[in-house]
């Protein structure tokens, strides 16, 4: 199965293809659309175009479409119900989380990523989204022709690069955060690790716990608002700014050698950077004490983790080790020769990918419920599509009906007619017989009956072919002079059996003819015998033996 994870991000949209083997991956392609900053431009039809590039890239082959709707789009809480079964467990939602998140249940669509199970007790974080959130991501895709069967939170993603992705819902031996339901009430801290994936105007910060997703912050912050500071501080459009952001951003580990321009661009950064670590400070305390945990790392991904020195930089400013996320380094199967940059900015395509290959025991996280099941919007395009073409078919069906009713009682009418022609013509017969008797008229009846079979063999006599026919299609196919040096020495057809004898100087020659006039045998079969024709000298003779249909 093939799997296109589609990351639609507000600078560029990133396109992963997957490819599942049992329980492993490989990558097949990557590619980055890019959309830019013109605030000239429409953006929407921008991502329009760009997408339907990727459909017509995809078109005509069986793939699985999955998109992620941005984490700011999305809320999640973590939740522990005391049973086990999914089906009831996502039923419970919207009652479980009604006085939580301020969304009218019958206008979002939740769903739930399955942490762990423990003993009657699952553990899960579950994501919530208004269905017109949903719906603008969906309709913005359809308008560039694809119909995604996955549409999942970009958060919850990630937890594929963590975890078993391709396994069941894991059984934990303990509670991973204080307060779950079935667990005790003193909690021992934990080590938890941060996946801080910096894009173009959003952070995403996900949480794991021994590689279980427990948390998804979203944070305003990204690599536009670096690009105002540089656009503010050098007097530059913001488009050129960013442009030198890509192209050379860079915070200086130390001063030491360094130009006052250097120093000065390196300044701005940091200082940009400053709106960042100021509010994800503030995240990761309040991590700290609801989830009982300590950071042990920050792994960075997204474009801005590229950013040369910015993981010493946030390891200085959140007094937690931060590097970059080479995951993709260690993809053993993969075409695609990554870059940095790639490897960083194109993570979260690659886990809307994986979603994709996730299994029924362990579904992804997915949107496309309820009002916007895929099903149902498909049969409903299908209805509005063929609807005409049903009332037509209908129509149809209904005179057929009542042709055959009309037809029956017209047979029937006919039949009780001829019966009584049938009978009003025995009484007179209207033999040339002079004197009538049973034995004349038995006669005269099997005089009549020889007639009709002689006249039908006579009609099928017509439509058989002759063996002059016969010999004309041989001649056709039969290879010329110029092509074989051979003579038909006999040639006889015998019912539907042809025999030629044919004498030639090689068995090739034989071969070729053979192959020449198969098209004319019955299944193609054309057999070699025995010749009892007597070849001329320095020639060998064969026959051929082969069915033709005599019928047209």
């Amino acid at each position: 199965m093939i799997s296109v994870g589609i990351d639609i991000g507000s600078y560029s949209i990133k396109v992963t293809e997957v490819e599942s083997f049992s329980n492993s991956y490989r990558i097949n392609d990557y590619s980055e659309i890019l959309i830019g900053e013109d605030p000239s431009q429409d953006k929407r039809l921008l991502m329009v175009d760009a997408l339907r590039r990727v459909a017509i890239h995809y078109q005509n082959r069986p793939v699985r479409f999955v998109l992620g709707l941005s984490q700011d789009r999305v809320a999640s809480r973590l939740k522990t119900f005391p049973f086990r079964e999914k089906g009831k467990i996502n039923k419970s939602l919207p009652y479980q989380l009604s006085d939580e998140v301020p969304f009218d249940p019958q206008s979002a669509i939740y769903d739930a990523h399955f942490i762990g199970i423990r003993g009657r007790f699952t553990d899960t974080l579950s994501f919530i989204t208004p269905i017109e959130n949903a719906k603008e991501m969906i309709d913005i895709v359809r308008d560039a022709g694809i119909d995604p069967d996955v549409l999942t939170s970009v958060g919850s993603s990630s937890a594929n690069f963590f975890s078993d992705w391709a396994g069941g819902i894991e059984d934990l031996n303990e509670p991973l955060t204080p307060g779950d339901l079935g667990g005790p009430e003193e909690h021992v801290t934990r080590n938890a690790r941060v996946l801080l994936n910096i894009g173009h105007t959003r952070t995403t910060l996900s949480t794991y716990i021994d590689g279980h997703l427990v948390a998804v912050r979203s944070l305003f912050f990204g690599g536009l608002n670096i690009a105002k500071n540089i656009s503010s501080k050098y007097e530059i459009p913001e488009v050129e700014a960013l442009k030198n952001l890509i192209e050379r951003g860079f915070i200086l580990a130390t001063e030491d050698g360094a130009t006052k321009d250097q120093i000065f661009f390196s300044n701005t950064i940091s200082e940009s950077l400053r709106g960042l670590t100021q509010p994800l400070k503030r995240v990761l305390l309040s991590l700290s004490t609801e989830l009982s945990v300590q950071f042990e790392e920050i792994v960075l991904s997204g474009g801005v983790g590229n950013l040369m020195n910015l993981g010493p930089f946030l390891t200085q400013e959140l007094e937690v080790p931060c590097n970059p996320f080479w995951f993709l380094r260690g993809v053993a199967n993969s075409r695609v020769d990554y870059t940095d940059p790639q490897a960083l900015s194109g993570l979260t395509s690659l886990g809307l990918a994986l979603d994709g290959l996730r299994r029924p025991r362990n579904p992804a996280i997915n949107f496309r419920k309820d009002s916007l099941a895929l099903q149902s919007e498909s049969l409903e395009s299908f209805w509005a599509a063929y609807k005409n073409t049903f009332a037509i078919v209908a129509c149809a069906i209904f005179a057929l009906f009542v042709y055959g009713y009309l037809k029956s009682s017209f047979a029937e009418s006919l039949a009780e007619r001829g019966q009584e022609a049938l009978v009003e013509q025995a009484k007179s017969p209207g033999l040339n017989i002079a004197r009538p008797t049973s034995i004349g008229i038995k006669s005269f009846i099997k005089q009549k009956k020889a007639e009709i079979q002689a006249k039908k063999a006579i009609s099928e006599l017509s439509s058989v072919n002759s063996a002059m026919d016969i010999l004309a299609d041989i001649s056709r196919k039969f290879p010329s002079n110029e092509q074989v040096r051979s003579d038909v020495r006999r040639f006889s057809v015998t019912g539907d059996t042809v025999r030629i004898d044919v004498e030639a100087s090689d068995r090739r020659s034989f071969n070729f003819i053979q192959n020449s006039i198969s098209n004319l045998a019955v299944g193609g079969k054309v057999s070699q015998e025995r010749s009892s024709v007597n070849p001329s000298a320095g020639r060998t003779a064969t026959t051929f033996v082969f069915r033709v249909p005599r019928k047209e």
